[in-house]
């Protein structure tokens, strides 16, 4: 059955080696937030949110700051498996770290991701990763749109790194300033 979460609050929370230091969603579980912030949680992998597994996920404005993950997904790690979508609207990634890639959101094998009406605001992945603020990899379809993407920072794609997205790339109506990389795609 699908999981709601509305109006609540993960924030300090924190697992060593584990995934989803504020949450973490897990096998065949559609999950939908509304109005929820992750503030300063930690892990491994998904600082905020981890979610993976066959279920998809759709969040509507959330706040994830703050958070960090020792390896990658430092806002969000979602990883729903083939035939999954992805929607994020209206929320904010400000401030999340990951060691390795995707510092604001790490996205792998989603059906159609869609980020709609989102801020990216500082957000960094480690120094000889990718994705400052979004990480997308093999994923389908991917529409990002009227989102600004601010200050983050990677080794590639300070602003975002895409790669091996297979079907479409869709970028509309979206603002991209002071995003930086060492090496390639500052925006």
């Amino acid at each position: 059955s699908d999981s709601f979460i509305h109006n609540i609050d993960f924030e300090n929370n924190s697992t060593t080696n584990g995934s989803g230091g504020g949450l973490c969603s897990y096998v065949y579980t559609p999950l939908s937030l509304d109005g929820v912030d992750f503030v300063d949680n930690s892990a491994q992998y998904g600082g905020g949110l981890y979610h993976a597994y066959y279920g998809d996920l759709e969040i509507s404005e959330s706040m994830f700051s703050d958070n960090e993950a020792t390896s990658s997904g430092g806002g969000i790690y979602v990883y729903p498996g083939t035939g999954h979508d992805v929607t994020l609207s209206s929320s904010e990634f400000a401030g999340n770290l990951a060691a390795d890639d995707g510092g604001g959101i790490f996205a792998q094998y989603v059906a159609n991701l869609t980020i709609e009406d989102t801020i990216f605001d500082g957000n960094a992945a480690g120094t000889s990763s990718e994705g400052g603020g979004l990480y997308a990899y093999y994923n389908t379809n991917l529409e990002v749109s009227g989102s600004w993407f601010c200050g983050n920072s990677a080794y590639d794609g300070g602003a975002a790194y895409l790669t091996y997205n297979t079907s479409s790339n869709f970028w509309s109506n979206n603002v991209l300033v002071e995003n930086e990389a060492s090496n390639s795609g500052g925006g």
